[in-house]
């Protein structure tokens, strides 16, 4: 099975002005996850790795932190403006993929991932068919770390339990092509469940960063 990272990193951002080139510890918050994409690659958990961008200050911190296999895809203005999601960037770029079975979509603002939890999602979590599904990560109030849970009982019901991340987004080439799907959910730790949007966001993870030395 071939599975193909896109990491989406546009070089304008609204609420923190250069965000993805922002030193976050000791390097840009985009190149903490090149070089997380990069140790999946080495560990032959993706087969490649695509970064989408409209910047060239991001395709030099790519080259400056990433191994020579990442693939720059240079993302057109249209596909850089507010209303366009990330998913809409995934869909753009699958379009002319071929010979894959999943997607793996990796944000920048989520930093803290570790290996261990893309191979819990991975090895515990993936369907054996591939139908219509995607996996999204959530964070346990309790901190508890289930395996997957089917998308059959409303997100409601968890409210105030249970909170959306940005960790990890895995689809299946059949939902990429249709969009109809059932949502399978996996769980992930608190430091990889920070996801900066804000600038309250940035100081957590600035302190996450240097208390923990991540």
């Amino acid at each position: 099975m071939k599975t193909i990272a896109i990491i989406p990193a546009k070089g304008n951002s609204i609420r923190i002005p250069g965000k993805n080139c922002k030193i976050l510890g000791d390097k840009p918050l985009v190149a903490w996850t090149i070089e997380f994409a990069n140790k999946l690659y080495e560990k032959e958990l993706i087969n490649d790795i695509i970064l989408s961008t409209n910047s060239k200050e991001i395709e030099g911190i790519a080259g400056d932190y990433g191994n020579s296999n990442i693939i720059i895809h240079k993302r057109s203005e249209e596909f850089c403006v507010d209303n366009v999601t990330n998913l809409g960037v995934v869909r753009e770029i699958a379009k002319g993929l071929n010979g894959y079975d999943y997607i793996l979509l990796l944000q920048p603002t989520s930093p803290f991932r570790k290996i261990e939890t893309f191979k819990r999602l991975f090895v515990d979590c993936v369907p054996t068919n591939n139908g219509n599904w995607f996996i999204r990560s959530y964070y346990h109030q309790k901190g508890l770390l289930f395996e997957y849970i089917e998308d059959i009982v409303p997100l409601k019901t968890y409210a105030g339990i249970i909170y959306r991340t940005g960790t990890f987004y895995l689809y299946s080439k059949a939902f990429i092509k249709d969009l109809k799907y059932k949502e399978l959910r996996t769980f992930v730790t608190w430091h990889e469940a920070i996801n900066i949007n804000t600038q309250d966001d940035w100081e957590l993870a600035e302190c996450i960063a240097e208390r923990f030395k991540i």
